[in-house]
């Protein structure tokens, strides 16, 4: 008896372990990622946007898709980037100079939470938070923000409650994945990569209205989506990517107790080269840089992986090989000046070095930077928000009278003080933490990578609010903190010999 006990508590403690891995979809998730893949392009269309149906397709799109726990992260993922569904939205949200949920219409965000709510009341008739209590990091931090500021952080209609939401969002979906973790993060990058469906939507000739928004660089406009423009286009591709490829990475090593499904590694490939044109079309500096950080943390990885021996000879080819076909396509593309790549990458490099020369290395940052770090260190304790000081603003900003530090952390500390900052700072490291405490950290390695490009996107622009950062945040705070003391059995990945075979030997 006390053996059979046994057998089933190892399968049981087992069992979470695989299902991390588990990155297979079903026939109904290819279907209805194809679907919701599908939905997302004609939402894109001009006769779609214009003709007022597109709330229709959008509450389609959000239906079908939160019927899984995978394409509801999809959905998580893209509801950042697809466009507003009202005629004529985007269009007065550019004008506007905004890029976030603006009370213009209804955003796919806001969508994206009523049918959530009743598409799983209706498809599992339960609402499973275990795992939601992992939250607690940003209690302190909203409450020194309404103490400090005053700000009504319970209003439904709070930016506070709407990230809060999408947590809770999260945290029901990685329930009903029931620990498939990998999963759960390839839907939520699959659907930030929708915002390069503009790009190449345009390219093919469709009727899709690109966002130029935003000054132009060198004389040539910087190409966006529809609802992004092209500040807001390169967090989404970038995270997208740092995702798709950590996870073929950490599947490729020995970390891995499974084989990683066959189309995996072509999608990455697709994905990664698909990415760059609409990508250096952006002409912003965190995109550049964002995208050599991203190739040097996912270099850097592959060494440390290869040095440990958690990757086979194989295996390091296969990446090694992939690796080359990228730059390789990525290189002729560019020397064949396609999409303008060539042409829009040194006109970009020529904007920044004369920018640099004139403002400083920060380039068009440095005004912004050195604004908030006086305003920090007159009020360090509670920030211009809490003295109710107003701030000097040296750079192009003043006549506006406020600015953005395009960077969540000095944003934090000029109105909320160093404390603001530190419990930002708490919050947004804690699952990092998490993660290289475990026994295990290689397995994380899709989260860290994008949690990397999410610190490049918070230390460059001010969107705390973005719905997909805290989806994620939320998820990688499930997968560390359910398994990050379990050690996984290791398992062979060699077919089991015949009975025959293993006799003779």
């Amino acid at each position: 008896m006390k053996k059979s006990t046994l057998n089933l508590s190892e399968k049981a403690s087992a069992r979470p372990v695989e299902a991390y891995w588990d990155c297979n979809l079903s026939w109904l998730e290819w279907l209805l990622l194809i679907t919701a893949l599908a939905l997302s392009l004609v939402l894109h269309l001009n006769p779609i946007l214009d003709s007022g149906k597109g709330k229709f397709v959008l509450v389609l799109l959000a239906a079908i898709s939160f019927l899984s726990p995978f394409t509801g992260f999809f959905f998580i993922g893209a509801s950042s980037v697809l466009p507003f569904p009202d005629p004529g939205a985007e269009e007065i949200l550019h004008t506007a100079g905004m890029t976030g949920d603006a009370e213009i219409g209804t955003s796919p965000a806001k969508i994206g939470m009523i049918v959530w709510f009743i598409v799983f009341l209706i498809r599992y008739r339960r609402i499973s938070l275990t795992g939601i209590g992992r939250l607690w990091p940003v209690i302190p931090w909203f409450l020194w923000i309404a103490l400090i500021t005053g700000d009504p952080i319970y209003l439904p209609q709070s930016e506070f409650m709407k990230v809060i939401i999408y947590s809770i969002m999260a945290c029901q979906l990685a329930n009903e994945a029931r620990g498939k973790y990998l999963k759960c993060l390839l839907g939520l990058c699959l659907g930030a990569l929708v915002v390069i469906l503009a790009f190449w939507g345009v390219s093919a000739g469709l009727p899709i209205a690109i966002s130029n928004f935003g000054a132009a660089r060198g004389g040539m406009e910087r190409i966006g989506s529809i609802r992004a423009d092209a500040v807001m286009t390169w967090p989404a591709i970038l995270m997208g990517l740092s995702g798709v490829i950590g996870v073929i990475l950490t599947m490729a090593s020995k970390a891995s107790p499974v084989r990683a499904p066959r189309w995996l590694n072509l999608t990455g490939i697709i994905l990664f080269i698909g990415s760059m044109p609409p990508l250096i079309s952006t002409m912003t500096h965190g995109g550049y840089s964002g995208t050599g950080l991203l190739l040097v943390a996912f270099a850097l990885s592959v060494l440390f992986l290869y040095e440990k021996g958690m990757l086979s000879g194989s295996a390091f080819n296969t990446l090694l090989i992939g690796s080359v076909t990228i730059l390789l396509t990525v290189a002729i593309l560019f020397l064949a000046d396609a999409f303008e790549i060539q042409t829009r990458a040194k006109t970009m490099i020529t904007s920044y070095k004369e920018t640099a020369a004139e403002v400083g290395f920060a380039a068009s940052r440095t005004a912004v930077w050195r604004d908030s770090i006086n305003t920090i260190m007159q009020y360090p304790l509670l920030g211009a928000g809490g003295n109710h000081a107003i701030e000097t603003i040296t750079s192009e900003y003043a006549k506006n009278g406020a600015y953005l530090s395009h960077n969540v952390f000095l944003d934090a500390g000029r109105v909320s003080g160093i404390p603001g900052m530190l419990l930002v700072a708490l919050f947004f490291f804690f699952p990092l933490a998490q993660a290289f405490s475990s026994v295990n950290w290689p397995r994380f390695l899709p989260f860290i990578l994008f949690h990397f490009v999410m610190l490049i996107f918070w230390m460059s622009l001010s969107f705390w609010g973005y719905k997909t950062c805290w989806a994620f945040w939320m998820l990688m705070s499930m997968a560390v903190g359910e398994s990050k003391h379990r050690r996984p059995a290791v398992k062979s990945r060699r077919k089991p010999q015949s009975p025959a075979s293993a006799s003779s030997s």
